[in-house]
């Protein structure tokens, strides 16, 4: 809203320089000459949709208004499901002591593709190759857990 509301007053302030906005837009996907012309008109000429093409078009942002529970839900599924895999190896240790890999490793490489997994699927959203974000996510992930470690390792000495 806060954004549809800025668009709407630079439309009123500066209408030839939206105008133009729309055109530079439109040119890039190709339009061309009097086309072009009766794209930035036809948009032009109905205020809602010039402030909705700008908001899509210019600021890639959504129309459709999602719900703030919905989006809650899922980030606490996603962040339990994603959450449990490191605690996986150690509750599994705990039903099965004679476990042959320890649960310290096994933890830390499922966990390595859990951020590797999640970062490729960040991919379908960015514009970034599957592996790069795969591996960018993992990097950052891993750059995390180092330091979360070393914090811990620092910490754990001084209450000690």
């Amino acid at each position: 809203e806060k954004a549809k509301a800025r668009e709407a007053a630079e439309i009123d302030a500066y209408p030839e320089g939206e105008r133009e906005e729309i055109r530079q837009i439109f040119a890039a996907k190709g339009f061309e000459g009097q086309q072009l012309e009766q794209v930035v008109d036809t948009i032009t000429a109905n205020r809602k949709v010039w402030i909705e093409t700008m908001l899509t078009e210019e600021m890639g942002l959504g129309l459709t208004r999602r719900s703030p529970l919905r989006a809650a839900s899922a980030t606490m599924a996603a962040f339990l499901a994603v959450g449990l895999i490191p605690l996986m190896p150690f509750v599994a240790e705990y039903f099965s002591p004679s476990m042959e890999i320890s649960p310290y490793t096994q933890s830390s490489l499922m966990t390595a593709i859990a951020f590797f997994a999640v970062g490729a699927a960040k991919s379908r959203f960015v514009d970034q190759r599957w592996y790069w974000s795969g591996l960018e996510t993992l990097s950052v992930g891993g750059a995390a857990a180092v330091l979360a470690y070393v914090v811990g390792m620092a910490l754990g000495n001084i209450a000690g």
